[in-house]
């Protein structure tokens, strides 16, 4: 069910709930528990991964809290799902912290959020300076995006086609698992089919190397200021990318 971190019989128990555990940035996230309390002998930590599966998610928490917990930190892979956990806690007096992604319970005592929606919407804005830069009037756009039913997925999404300028035409959206050896086939499908894209817009990570990947197998992957370049951006970042990736040229 989970990783737990075991102390003594009078330590205080904290479960944190993870959407998933399998990218580098969750990674950090649900082990920054145990890193920022390994030095506390009364505490106990047990991270749950839910494996981006909102039922799992749910029935992990619920069993923590059947077994007792002090608390409860939350990071949402759904955000309407994750309020049966909140109740759930809720009913037990169990507090409940949330972080990241919101979620839509009104019981959270605490949170520490990331603007999911506003993301997107400032790599709107930056395309559409980037357009602006290259005298472009319009563009068409592939959308890469991550496990479309969370809500971190859908507002990285919006927050972006819902910003950029009306010129902007998505021509094709691909869904995939998040990682590059999922996305990058579908993109380059995706590419054979618009070969007249201007952009690749992806809403995490593993979606954009999936993203660079097609441009490279696709045989258009060049250094950015060639004329009729592909501008390859997103939301995320780890060391898998690096500054003279941020953006692609296709002839």
């Amino acid at each position: 069910m989970g990783e737990t971190e075991t102390a003594g019989s009078d330590s205080q128990h904290f479960a944190v709930s993870m959407k998933s555990m399998g990218q580098a940035g969750l990674f950090v996230q649900g082990q920054a528990a145990k890193w920022y309390t390994q030095d506390m002998d009364d505490v106990e930590i047990t991270i749950l991964d839910a494996e981006f599966d909102a039922t799992k998610q749910t029935q992990d928490a619920r069993n923590v809290i059947n077994r007792g917990v002090d608390g409860i930190l939350l990071n949402p892979y759904d955000a309407e799902a994750s309020v049966q956990i909140v109740e759930a806690a809720t009913e037990e007096n169990i507090p409940v912290m949330n972080f990241d992604t919101a979620t839509l319970s009104e019981d959270i005592l605490i949170g520490a959020l990331f603007g999911q929606y506003r993301g997107g919407r400032v790599a709107a804005e930056r395309f559409t300076q980037m357009m602006e830069d290259q005298g472009m009037d319009s563009a068409k756009v592939i959308t890469s995006v991550f496990n479309f039913e969370s809500t971190t997925s859908q507002q990285r999404l919006f927050g972006f086609t819902e910003n950029v300028p009306d010129s902007v035409e998505v021509v094709a959206r691909i869904e995939s698992d998040g990682t590059p050896e999922d996305s990058a086939p579908k993109t380059q499908s995706a590419l054979q089919a618009n070969p007249d894209v201007d952009a690749i817009y992806s809403n995490n990570v593993g979606s954009g190397m999936g993203a660079l990947t097609a441009l490279e197998q696709f045989g258009e992957y060049y250094p950015k200021d060639e004329e009729g370049h592909v501008m390859a951006f997103g939301i995320d970042g780890g060391p898998e990318l690096s500054t003279s990736h941020s953006t692609c040229t296709r002839r």
